[in-house]
């Protein structure tokens, strides 16, 4: 157990060494506010988490396709270090929210983190649960395309170029598939299979799953609206004043 402490004790160290600095940012960045640069540390930070977990939780799965058969008794060692991995971003990143962007919609987040904290948590200290972890962390393969947009959107990245409609097409294809998917998955999942775990348990993960539809889903209407709805206003920064002012769920 103590390794997987060290690996949530250096995956905080590695996001709080990466945040210190606006890495691979665009002169405009440098040059912007102190918000703006927070934002883009704090998001490069997110493609980074998610980059990693996403195409890690999707490797577990495959390599052990147990974990999906049984999503709480089947351990995976690779499943628990990436569970521990991904806490130490999550703890980071609520006191990075808490300290730098303290808005309603970083409070929200908080929120979110909260849960998601509590629930990773119950899963590499009780060595359970993993399954049902990778696939909540297969969501992450959405975020990579999520956040990438939002860095497109600090760069101010004008939205009718091709690079934006790539990755906005990506992101949106990858939210219906790796985000929605999942989430109906997991939904059904505890619907159907309160005997397998604890009351507490069940509790936790209905809410953390009930938070994490609802903040999906007003982010999806928000995309839609902002990339999708015809408009005059095409520059990403005015566009998108609100919806980049907040991260995407998991």
């Amino acid at each position: 157990m103590s390794e997987l402490f060290e690996v949530v004790v250096g995956s905080l160290a590695l996001f709080y060494a990466l945040r210190r600095g606006t890495w691979f940012a665009p002169p405009g960045v440098l040059l912007g506010g102190k918000v703006t640069r927070w934002k883009w540390g704090n998001t490069a930070n997110s493609l980074l988490h998610s980059l990693v977990t996403g195409v890690g939780a999707l490797s577990c799965l495959y390599t052990c396709p147990e974990l999906g058969d049984d999503v709480v008794h089947v351990y995976s060692p690779l499943a628990h270090r990436l569970t521990a991995f991904s806490l130490g971003y999550f703890i980071f990143d609520f006191f990075d929210l808490f300290l730098n962007h303290r808005k309603r919609s970083a409070y929200e987040l908080m929120l979110h983190h909260a849960f998601v904290i509590s629930c990773f948590g119950v899963s590499m200290l009780t060595r359970r649960y993993q399954g049902f972890v990778m696939v909540a962390l297969v969501i992450e393969v959405n975020s990579v395309f999520l956040h990438w947009r939002q860095l497109l959107l600090l760069s101010q990245v004008c939205k009718t170029e091709t690079y934006y409609r790539t990755i906005s097409a990506l992101n949106l294809c990858t939210f219906l598939l790796f985000r929605l998917v999942p989430l109906g998955w997991m939904a059904r999942w505890l619907a159907t299979n309160s005997q397998e775990v604890s009351p507490g348990v069940h509790v936790l993960g209905c809410v953390t799953n009930a938070s994490i539809v609802i903040m999906s889903t007003v982010l999806l209407l928000r995309i839609l609206k902002a990339d999708f709805q015809p408009t005059n206003d095409i520059m990403a920064p005015s566009a998108d004043r609100n919806e980049n002012s907040i991260k995407g769920p998991i």
